[in-house]
């Protein structure tokens, strides 16, 4: 029964440590991280960006985030020359963070699109954003989730309660079984 409680105990806390934490498109943490093609000097190139840098710029850039399949092969190719060295071609800021590097997925095609972009820090850290684009370019359900160094701590926590519970448990187990015996002992005199 003790692997039992264990495994029970790490399974519980999996949703805490690697779900997904739903994120206000308004005001985003700088975990979220969404694509777009940028038009600018007569070039459109499609990069990654962190949602919360990009907003206080939104509006002075030309940027479209309703990708169609000719702009998410362009992303595919962009994402494949990344250079973690210098980071993206064109940046948004001098100032701007070169990333180990970036992935992202679709998981449903336009006109709805739903794309999961992931940042990848190095040391086993990354953020990852899960989001849907309306035709219109319109951001909606963004959802982040996130791995550092300590991620793996939580189910080893939640695997050390699981223990202590089944010690408890036991206990309890072990003390009712006494007291019943006890109870027919004494009355066998």
């Amino acid at each position: 029964m003790l692997p039992l409680f264990v495994v029970l105990g790490a399974l519980m806390v999996l949703p805490f440590s690697y779900g997904f934490r739903s994120e206000n498109a308004a005001e985003p943490s700088s975990l979220v991280t969404v694509l777009a093609v940028w038009n600018t000097e007569g070039e459109s190139v499609c990069r990654a960006f962190r949602y919360d840098q990009l907003l206080s710029h939104r509006d002075t850039l030309r940027l479209r985030f309703a990708l169609t399949s000719d702009d998410l092969d362009q992303c595919r190719a962009a994402f494949a020359a990344y250079d973690s060295k210098v980071g993206w071609p064109r940046k948004l800021e001098d100032r701007e963070r070169a990333y180990e590097g970036f992935a992202f997925e679709v998981e449903e095609p336009a006109p709805n699109l739903e794309l999961t972009v992931r940042r990848f820090h190095g040391d086993a850290i990354s953020a990852t954003t899960r989001y849907r684009v309306n035709s219109g370019g319109v951001i909606s359900d963004v959802e982040t989730s996130s791995t550092g160094p300590g991620s793996a701590l939580l189910p080893v926590l939640g695997s050390f309660a699981g223990a202590v519970v089944w010690l408890l448990w036991a206990l309890w187990f072990a003390l009712n079984a006494w007291r019943k015996r006890k109870s027919a002992l004494d009355g066998f005199s």
